[in-house]
């Protein structure tokens, strides 16, 4: 619940896209 967390819910949920940003997001967050 930290506001960077709001912030990129904010900013994904403005996307067109953004179940393809989710998925691309988890992909990342998996290599690291």
């Amino acid at each position: 619940e930290s506001p960077e967390g709001q912030k990129m819910l904010q900013f994904r949920r403005s996307l067109p896209a953004y179940k393809e940003r989710d998925t691309l997001l988890k992909a990342i967050m998996q290599n690291q």
